[in-house]
C-alpha cells in the first residue's frame, strides 16, 4: 500500500522499510488509493489505517460497510468498487 514512497524522489534510492514505518507510524506517511477506487472504499480504507486504534472500524463494522458500498455501487452499475 505503500508502493509510492518505497523510492526516495531526489535520490532515486530505495527507502528502507523501518523510515516507511516510522513515517506511517508518525502519521505523516498515508496510504495511495488508484483513481478509479470508489470514494466510499477510500474513505473506509482511510478509517482502517487510521493511527490511532480507536479510531478504526471493528471487523464486523468494515464487513457490514462492504456489503452496503457493494450493493450500492452494482445498483447503480458499477462493476467493481476498486
Amino acid at each position: 500500500p505503500y508502493a509510492h514512497a518505497r523510492i526516495d524522489p531526489v535520490t532515486g534510492k530505495k527507502v528502507p522499510d523501518a523510515v516507511i514505518l516510522q513515517k506511517v507510524s508518525s502519521g505523516t506517511l498515508h496510504v495511495a488509493f488508484s483513481t478509479g477506487c470508489l470514494a466510499s472504499v477510500v474513505k473506509l480504507a482511510k478509517e482502517c489505517v487510521a493511527v490511532d486504534p480507536p479510531s478504526r472500524p471493528s471487523a464486523a463494522m468494515v464487513a457490514f460497510r462492504l456489503q452496503t458500498i457493494m450493493k450500492e455501487s452494482f445498483d447503480e452499475g458499477h462493476t467493481s468498487i476498486v
